[in-house]
Parts: structure tokens; C-alpha cells; sequence
């Protein structure tokens, strides 16, 4: 009985830490990706709750100029069907008006004549498109974000580009990013220039020169900053955090209320707050949001 609540208390602990960064700036969105362990709620679970506003799901592995779903916690992608149970997943996130995104990583490196192959692989397994081998099924996803941080930097912007010109009256698909914090950013540069991106979602952590340490917001604020004059206008800034207290920039959720949100929020650009990793380590905030919320 003990292990088959271990889920529903883990994913009630994550949307209390998410609750105590919605309730600080009111209006702002919340991200969250999901796919990364076996101990997280399913995505029914995780949209139940309205303080979501953005899933990604990770994601969609480039190897080469070849793009393949990792879901091992999940299901098994290589299996024919094994992942079809997440396509009414998806539909009922959607259905709360959750937008769903895919989630680019790996390590890319193609070439020009690939860009057009690789956009319409991602169109036909997960958005629009058709295919045999749709891995949810009939759902469509609403975006695809770029999560890229190894491989070859080469037409990922043109991959972007191409996937953009995908939306239509009837359906936009939406296109975000991950940057680490340092400016520019080696992968997503080019794109992120060319206002390609509706959502830029950068790495607050792991990087010390942009890093809030307890106490001290001066690194973070100055690299604000520079990433709300380096976006375009058409482009929401999103404060992208751990959460892991272990990981060097994590930010306790006190501060992240009293402290950080406050700053951030007073910024045109603020779109809001996307927890990159860690949402099944949940359990490290519990004492801290306590007081911020109402059981």
C-alpha cells in the first residue's frame, strides 16, 4: 500500500513546491518538463493541478541528423505502441488548456540538405502530420523546445526556421529554448537573435557567474538583465530553475519569493518560471513552502 502512494505523495510535494512559485508572481506562467524518471506522476497527474501552464516532455534525442524519442522510464518507443497510452495523457493536459511540448537534446549535427528530413520527421510523429509511426498516437503537441547542449551548433536556426513556417491560422506551433546563462549561447545563438523562439527559458543554475548564491542576487540580476535586452520583444523570458537543493544555484523557495521573483517580475519580458530538472526531488522543499501554502 506504502509503495503505491509513493507516486501520488510525490507528485502532491512537487505541485506544492510549484504552487509556492506561482502564488509569489501572479500572472506569470509555470513550465515544468517531464519524462526523466520513473518516480514522477503521470502527465494526467501532473496536469491536474491548473498552477502548470507549460509540459515538455524529454525528449526527443538527436543522434546525427536521426531524432529519437527516449521515454525509458515511461514506455519503450522502439515498441510499436508502447507510448500510445500518452497520447490521451497529452489530449487531457490540452484539454485544461496546458500546452504540451517535445523536447529537442542529444547531440545534433546535420547538414543543410538534412534540415528539411529532420522538420518534417518531428512534424509527422508529433505534430500535424501523419505517420505510421506516431508514438502518441493522434495527439498533437503544441511546441518544440530546444534543448540543446552538445553536438554540432550548424542550422539548428534553419531547423527552427523550418518548423515555425508549420503554423497556421488554425494552429501555431510554438517554439522555446534553453540556454545556459552565459551570453551567447554556442547551440541557440543564431535563433534566439532571429526572434524564432516564443519562449526563452534560461539556466539559472550550474553556472556561477550567473548563479544566485543565499543572500546575494548580484550575478543573477546582472545576467537578467543582459538576457532582457538580448531577446527580442516578441520573445518571453522565462527564469529557468533546479529542483535539486544539491545543484550549485538552487534557490530556496523563501528566496525565490521574497528575493528573486520580486526582481524578475518587474521586467517586460518576464514570461515566468520553468523548473528544468528535479521535480521528483520535491521533497527537499517541503519544510521551506510549508508556511506559503494552504494544505
Amino acid at each position: 500500500m506504502a509503495a503505491n502512494l509513493r507516486p501520488l505523495f510525490l507528485a502532491i510535494i512537487s505541485l506544492l513546491m510549484i504552487s509556492c512559485l506561482i502564488r509569489s508572481s501572479e500572472g506569470s506562467v509555470a513550465g515544468i518538463y517531464w519524462g526523466r524518471s520513473s518516480r514522477e506522476a503521470n502527465l494526467s497527474e501532473i496536469c491536474t493541478n491548473s498552477t502548470y501552464e507549460i509540459v515538455v516532455i524529454a525528449s526527443l534525442k538527436f543522434v546525427g541528423y536521426q531524432a529519437v524519442l527516449e521515454l525509458d522510464h515511461h514506455c519503450d518507443p522502439s515498441i510499436n505502441g508502447s507510448c500510445a497510452f500518452l497520447g490521451a495523457q497529452i489530449e487531457s493536459c490540452q484539454s485544461k488548456g496546458i500546452k504540451v511540448f517535445v523536447s529537442l537534446d542529444g547531440r545534433p549535427d546535420f547538414c543543410s540538405r538534412d534540415v528539411q528530413y529532420v522538420a518534417e520527421h518531428i512534424w509527422n510523429n508529433f505534430l500535424g502530420g501523419q505517420s505510421d509511426s506516431r508514438p502518441f498516437g493522434d495527439a498533437v503537441v503544441d511546441g518544440i523546445d530546444f534543448h540543446i547542449q552538445s553536438g554540432s551548433n550548424r542550422y539548428l536556426d534553419a531547423l527552427a526556421e523550418t518548423l515555425s513556417k508549420y503554423s497556421t491560422a488554425d494552429k501555431k506551433v510554438y517554439l522555446s529554448a534553453a540556454p545556459r546563462c552565459r551570453i551567447p549561447d554556442y547551440y541557440l545563438d543564431i535563433a534566439i537573435k532571429k526572434g524564432l523562439f516564443d519562449y526563452v527559458w534560461v539556466q539559472f543554475f550550474e553556472e556561477p557567474s550567473c548563479d544566485y548564491s543565499s543572500g546575494n542576487i548580484t550575478n543573477l540580476s546582472i545576467s537578467w538583465e543582459e538576457w532582457h535586452s538580448y531577446v527580442p520583444d516578441n520573445t518571453a523570458l522565462f527564469l529557468g530553475l533546479t529542483g535539486i537543493s544539491g545543484v550549485e544555484g538552487y534557490i530556496k523557495c523563501r528566496d525565490l519569493r521574497n528575493v528573486v521573483i520580486p526582481y524578475v517580475e518587474q521586467y517586460s519580458k518576464y514570461g515566468g518560471l520553468m523548473v528544468l530538472e528535479g521535480t521528483t526531488y520535491c521533497g527537499h522543499y517541503d519544510e521551506i513552502i510549508r508556511p506559503y501554502v494552504k494544505l
